[in-house]
């Protein structure tokens, strides 16, 4: 199966039954497949080419064992008609577990990041201490993935305004080409996570009522606590974002993130290489 028409580069499945389930599929996006049958070890028939569609409502949930909350921020369409890529921006929960770094992802979820969504950098938000990162030095996906620990604090105040400094050399990883596909993950992929997120989402021009949508689709997340009411960050960040000038919410996302020093040239940049018309 391959999203070219060649089916060039495609995605190997093995079948022994008449039917096979696939997952972690784009959006809105036509695949086209064939099926080679094996009468004997030596004797095959291949079929025709044939195709379908997939459905193109976000958000694009991804399946990645032993990492919850995974999902993909493209696919989205933004208030200009245009649509955010796919496959470069995957947010998520903890890789490994907080305490120790010890693997939280398991064989499979390592070989669907990198063979299947081609993971180039992993962004770690968690802070940098011994009950939260385990001071990690490394991706567990592997050497050839770039490891950011970019640490936040976590706090019932402010998120946005807590981590203001951080800003610029987040947003400077997400303006170079050679980084993606990146993931970004704190603990549980909500919170800390969910900033970064909606700031992502506000800059690229997606409806705040989408963006709404994707905050609270981490309530699906296995968890044992329960996600923050949307009213506590319409009453904090986003409530700080809207207090900068601009007649949109992407406008206003911009303008806060270069008073928290993030250049211009950066968001631009950041922005072109996520968008497309």
């Amino acid at each position: 199966m391959s999203i070219n028409p060649d089916l060039s580069e495609p995605w190997f499945y093995e079948a022994t039954e008449s039917e096979i389930n696939v997952d972690n599929l784009m959006i809105g996006t036509i695949y086209y497949w064939t099926v080679t049958a094996y009468i004997t070890k030596d004797k095959a028939v291949t079929s025709g080419i044939a195709k379908f569609v997939t459905d193109d409502i976000a958000p694009r949930n991804l399946r990645v064992p032993g990492v919850k909350n995974v999902r993909d921020m493209g696919g989205i369409k933004t208030i200009d008609g245009k649509v955010v890529k796919q496959n470069r921006i995957i947010r998520c929960g903890a890789l490994t577990l907080n305490e120790n770094g010890s693997p939280l992802i398991n064989a499979e979820g390592i070989k669907i990041m990198n063979e299947k969504l081609h993971m180039k950098t992993e962004i770690d938000l968690r802070g940098e201490t011994s009950t939260e990162s385990g001071k990690l030095k490394g991706s567990i996906l592997g050497e050839q993935v770039t490891y950011r620990l970019i640490g936040m604090k976590y706090s019932g105040s402010d998120c946005l305004i807590d981590n203001k400094n951080m800003l610029n050399e987040l947003f400077s990883v997400f303006a170079e080409e050679e980084n993606y596909p990146i993931c970004f993950h704190c603990s549980e992929g909500t919170d800390r996570a969910g900033l970064i997120a909606f700031l992502l989402n506000a800059l690229f021009g997606v409806d705040e009522i989408d963006i709404y949508r994707d905050y609270l689709f981490s309530a699906f997340r296995s968890c044992g606590g329960k996600i923050p009411a949307l009213s506590n960050i319409t009453n904090t960040y986003v409530k700080t974002i809207k207090s900068f000038k601009g007649s949109t919410l992407a406008e206003q996302t911009f303008n806060a993130l270069v008073n928290f020093g993030v250049t211009k040239s950066t968001l631009n940049k950041v922005i072109a290489l996520n968008v497309i018309d």
